[in-house]
């Protein structure tokens, strides 16, 4: 019944992503490539089956700064890349690779499409790059190539996030792109506590935002030379290592998404009355001395720094922190953390949510003219039978294997595949436990299962032995074993109905496409200005009436006229 509830959000927390409007007849159904031949084809042959003879794909890679690969590996020379060779006889060749994170690829894809330099497959971050080619009639139509060559699997996964395809469809029904992902619900902040200085402090567990705040301040005031109390840094409003989110999701704020205000209309969660609070709580914290004062110039590797030298002891992040970079303080000092689910301020009047990150638009197209649509759909089919198909995977080989855990093979896919089932994650978790706690295998119900029992066991395995665990041990351990872990909480958040999810999914209005970026960085500047003393709180009213003076109310107005359309 669980599972049931937890698919029923899934399904209804997206909303619809509205048809692609205003496309000439000439962009949705100018002429395509050339269809194969299926009449003699089994399934087996057009989801998994090799090219008769070898198709290259040019791909532009956004890549991740952290990944490490083993020696001689790279983006475009890996486990993936070979495999798509030798099992689907598609021969990658990288067109050009640039980091996702801080919107690096972002931008060089934008000079592609300006200069009308395509890869084949198209790996879109933002709908208005897809909508840009596809009015310009540079995309392949994928309808007839998604019906015949998409496994049940791949569609069977996309149909579990809602709507998501029809985000790729024009107003006809012609299926130009092909959604990422859905809901991100592992988007969510999570409380990490060291155990060892909240012992030493004297302190309880926390209960609300404000006994969490105050443990952070107990922990710098026991050494106020050498530690710091909340970590916070240049990227204020949307990372997952150390934002405000957590802390105005907390406060009843959601910033950067939008909500129904319960009159019909949608509302900008950056720019409410909650929102002043939340950065009047950072604004104190820095005031007193909690916040690093060269926080506007740190990134996450500074503040990773920061965690591993032992000089932070409250983090309000995501659940990929024990992977990095808290199982470095592991190997080196034996830290252990505790985990909490997000808390809300003993003030909160109304009800508590927790802030996913919606689904985002972004697409995958295959560039006009290029000869074999299918082959995207191919890689597709590829990756998840090799990471999920009970009678296929190998995930020792495409995903991660116990023996060498500095590498991550499942991050080396130049076409990094979100579509399994979305709740996969969350049901390891309770599988992975009852399989320890049981001491029975039979509670694994899938490779995903086995992949993290394999990597948790380990812990148990080291203490057993009277050996101390690994940081990666450490890790699988606190991610996914007990009530306590990481991917505990979202369960927690599910069972609990704690799930928000901005009302916005993926749109993205013709006032967005021209002042958004702009409006994003004046939210930064206030709310760095103001955590940092420069500006008076006072001044975010001043931030409101700028952001809706520079394109918000015209932005507030085609929001709302999309969401009435609904």
């Amino acid at each position: 019944m669980f599972r049931i509830r937890r698919i029923a959000a899934l399904l209804t927390s997206v909303l619809m992503f509205a048809f692609i409007s205003g496309c000439s007849p000439s962009a949705n159904s100018g002429g395509s490539s050339a269809r194969p031949d299926i009449s003699q084809m089994s399934e087996k042959d057009r989801w998994l089956g090799k090219f008769s003879e070898t198709v290259t794909v040019k791909l532009a890679v956004p890549t991740n700064a952290a990944t490490e690969f083993p020696p001689g590996d790279s983006y475009s020379e890996n486990v993936w890349t070979r495999a798509w060779l030798e099992e689907l006889n598609i021969k990658m060749e990288s067109l050009w690779e640039a980091v996702d994170a801080g919107g690096d690829y972002e931008t060089k894809l934008n000079l592609s499409i300006a200069s009308d330099d395509l890869p084949d497959i198209i790996n879109f971050k933002t709908f208005s790059q897809f909508d840009k080619l596809l009015k310009a009639g540079k995309l392949e139509d994928l309808t007839w190539h998604y019906e015949n060559f998409a496994s049940d699997a791949l569609k069977t996964n996309i149909s579990l996030a809602g709507d998501a395809i029809e985000w790729g469809k024009t107003s006809e029904g012609n299926l130009m792109g092909i959604p990422q992902k859905g809901v991100n619900y592992q988007n969510t902040r999570m409380i990490f506590i060291r155990e060892d200085w909240l012992a030493e402090s004297g302190l309880p567990d926390p209960k609300t935002m404000e006994d969490v705040i105050a443990i952070a301040k107990a922990f710098k005031d026991k050494d106020p030379a050498n530690r710091l109390g909340l970590p916070f840094f240049k990227t204020v409003i949307d990372d997952g290592m150390c934002d405000i989110r957590g802390i105005a999701n907390a406060f009843g704020a959601y910033p950067r998404a939008w909500f129904d205000d319960g009159t019909g209309a949608l509302q900008y969660g950056t720019i409410q009355p909650e929102m002043k609070t939340a950065i009047q709580v950072y604004a104190d914290l820095y005031a007193q001395g909690y916040i690093d004062p060269a926080f506007a110039s740190l990134d996450g590797g500074a503040v990773g720094e920061q965690l591993t030298s032992n000089k932070i002891g409250v983090i309000i992040g995501n659940s990929w922190l024990p992977g990095w970079p808290l199982n470095t303080l592991y190997d080196t000092d034996d830290v252990n953390w505790k985990v909490f689910p997000l808390l809300p301020s003993s003030t909160l009047t109304k009800p508590f949510k927790a802030q996913t990150d919606a689904a985002t638009g972004q697409l995958l197209g295959v560039r006009k003219g290029y000869a074999h649509p299918e082959a995207l759909l191919k890689i597709l089919n590829f990756s998840i039978a090799m990471t999920d198909d009970p009678e296929t995977a190998q995930p020792l080989k495409f995903h991660s294997d116990p023996a060498f855990p500095d590498y991550g093979y499942h991050m080396y896919n130049p076409i990094y595949v979100y579509w399994s089932d979305p709740m996969i994650n969350f049901d390891t978790q309770v599988h992975v436990t009852d399989a320890i706690d049981k001491k029975d295998l039979s509670y694994l119900k899938t490779p995903h299962d086995q992949t993290q029992y394999n990597n948790t066991i380990k812990w148990f395995e080291a203490l057993e032995a009277g050996s101390k665990p690994t940081g990666a041990d450490w890790a699988a351990w606190i991610s996914w074993y007990g009530e306590g872990s990481a991917f505990a909480q979202f369960n927690y958040y599910f069972a609990n109905d704690l799930y928000f999810t901005s009302a916005l999914t993926g749109l993205e209005t013709d006032t967005m496409v021209k002042q958004w970026g702009n409006l994003k960085t004046i939210e930064e500047q206030y709310i760095t200005e103001i955590v940092s003393g420069t500006r008076p709180v006072s001044d975010f009213d001043e931030f409101v009436a700028t952001w809706k003076s520079l394109g918000g109310d015209d932005i507030i107005k085609e929001v709302n006229e999309w969401y009435k359309s609904k």
